[in-house]
């Protein structure tokens, strides 16, 4: 089987001293494990000097890419942006803040030739219990309403065939993003396999995801997502939900 070709998206919002360790992280296992790809950095509007070093890094590299937001639209917003952008035959979405080693994308390949999205489970989790807290409720009423197998919906690394992606609406800006992605995928009975994945504390920074307004407007895309996935059944071509191997 020739060697994959990947488009990596890196949303990073304020993450100027996460991204060079990131970044230079991702290329080490990309030269290893794949022969085509690109690294896509999302800069969501940063107001530190995000913008700055992620054009230094791609500087000189087409592997590299920087795509810029002018102001911050949140998380799904650079998170579709770097979907839009991507070119390449899978799709790895992760963080730019440095939480996850590249190390298991290795075995996330192994496994997408039997699936259209392998995504990752974090064992154990490195965040502070406030976030740990609001995130297990979150998945909790994200798995009732939306019939959800994940454990794990809000994990920042998961890898999808581009070809599934492209037939998925997405429109969620916040964090909702994670769970319209999957809630989608599963209403058009796409074969999903979760697996652990380590999982460390941010070197730099602080996480946005507890912030008020960042769960105000989650509750917000919740209800949209909510009325949108109550008004369609599942999709002809694929399997059922009910067939879907989720581990």
């Amino acid at each position: 089987m020739p060697p994959p070709s990947i488009s990596v998206v890196l949303p990073a919002f304020n993450e100027e001293e996460n991204l060079r360790s990131t970044l230079a992280d991702a290329v080490a296992c990309l030269n290893q494990l794949a022969t085509t790809y690109e690294v896509i950095i999302v800069n969501d509007g940063s107001t530190d000097g995000t913008e700055a070093v992620a054009r230094s890094l791609c500087a000189g590299n087409s592997r590299l890419r920087v795509v810029s937001h002018t102001s911050n639209r949140g998380y799904g917003a650079a998170v579709r942006s770097g979907f839009s952008a991507a070119c390449y035959d899978l799709i790895f979405l992760t963080d730019a803040d440095g939480q996850f080693s590249f190390e298991p994308l290795s075995e996330f390949l192994d496994r997408i030739e039997d699936f259209d999205a392998v995504i990752g489970r974090r064992a154990p989790r490195a965040d502070a219990w406030p976030r740990s807290l609001i995130s297990a409720v979150g998945n909790w009423i994200a798995r009732k309403s939306f019939k959800l197998r994940s454990r794990d919906i809000n994990c920042a690394f998961k890898l999808i065939r581009r070809d599934v992606l492209q037939t998925l609406s997405l429109k969620s800006d916040g964090a909702m993003i994670s769970a319209e992605l999957l809630a989608c995928a599963t209403r058009a009975g796409c074969r999903i396999k979760e697996i652990p994945v380590a999982h460390r504390s941010r070197a730099h920074g602080s996480a946005t995801g507890a912030r008020p307004a960042v769960i105000w407007q989650t509750v917000v895309e919740f209800m949209r997502v909510w009325r949108e996935q109550r008004a369609h059944t599942v999709l002809p071509g694929r399997a059922k939900a009910k067939d879907l191997r989720v581990a």
